[in-house]
């Protein structure tokens, strides 16, 4: 029988417990999330933000109605390049119908597109969420185990504006100093 060192019996002890001994970030339910610190945040809890992470705003915090807002806009643009490629089509055979209907989608999705553009101009100039308190609304989570997991809440901002923030990179960067008015212990 094979004799191993003191060192090789600890390194595999250590191997096969100290996953079960760990703890990471998770979703406890819908409604709690626990981070590795073991800080639970519940919907309905206020999250204490503090300042930008960088020069060009805050990195771990995104207004979600703006980037919705984005997608949008993206999308009528394609489907007016569409519209548009559907009246050529029809032009070059011919057909007065198929120029018709390509015409009508490429406006109605111009229009569109040049909707979203403004609705995004007049969002740049949204409130500042500096020292303000948003309520959680919800808990998602975006990616897989294997690949990695990124955790957000969805929080009330604002006006009719909602922001995902990922809990604990914003904490970590200072985006996020507290929880129910009660600052996050930031000393190491």
């Amino acid at each position: 029988m094979k004799k191993y060192s003191s060192f090789t019996k600890i390194s595999l002890i250590m191997l096969f417990f100290i996953p079960v001994l760990s703890f990471g970030q998770e979703l406890v339910d819908e409604e709690t999330f626990r981070d590795a610190t073991g800080h639970e945040f519940k919907v309905g809890d206020d999250l204490n933000i503090g300042k930008p992470g960088s020069e060009k705003g805050y990195k771990y915090i995104q207004n979600a109605t703006k980037k919705k807002i984005g997608w949008m806009g993206k999308m009528a643009s394609k489907v007016s390049e569409v519209g548009k490629n559907v009246a050529e089509v029809g032009a070059d055979l011919g057909s007065g119908n198929t120029v018709a209907k390509g015409a009508q989608v490429h406006n109605t999705a111009n229009s569109t597109s040049n909707l979203t553009q403004t609705g995004e101009k007049l969002l740049t100039n949204e409130e500042d969420i500096e020292g303000q308190t948003l309520r959680i609304l919800k808990f998602k989570v975006v990616g897989n185990e294997k690949r990695g997991e990124h955790f957000f809440a969805v929080v009330a901002g604002p006006g009719k504006a909602n922001y995902e923030v990922e809990i604990v990179p914003a904490i970590r960067s200072g985006e996020v100093v507290g929880l129910n008015d009660s600052l996050f212990n930031t000393e190491k």
